[in-house]
């Protein structure tokens, strides 16, 4: 039986559990944006990609999802550091580049709805 919290002691553990929480992060992003991705493929046709008409719209889907689980794992360990150093550096560029990733994808996402729509 466990008394209190467990305590991860070596830096190769504590970047194993930082790694896994940035993927599990990443997990729940991909199930939370795979609802427009389902939604905007139901049908009997192939929706093609409006960036790329030779790629199908749900292969370019899955490469986004790739990347932004790449991008929680990084922002999970930016922000371990930053926690770590004390510094708010790491915390700012971790928000930084969440912001700039969210615009960006808020745009593309804006773009394909539109084109959809048309």
């Amino acid at each position: 039986m466990l008394e209190g919290p467990m305590k991860i002691h070596s830096l190769h553990d504590q970047l194993k559990a930082v790694i896994a929480s940035g993927l599990g992060a990443g997990i729940v992003n991909i199930l939370m944006q795979s609802i427009g991705t389902i939604q905007a493929s139901a049908g009997a046709a192939n929706v093609p990609s409006p960036g790329c008409h030779g790629t199908s719209y749900v292969l370019a889907a899955a490469f986004a999802d790739c990347m932004f689980v790449l991008l929680n794992i990084l922002w999970m360990i930016l922000g371990y550091i930053g926690f770590k150093k004390g510094s708010v550096k790491y915390f700012l560029y971790a928000g930084g580049s969440h912001l700039l990733s969210v615009l960006t994808a808020g745009a593309i996402i804006t773009d394909i709805l539109v084109q959809l729509a048309s």
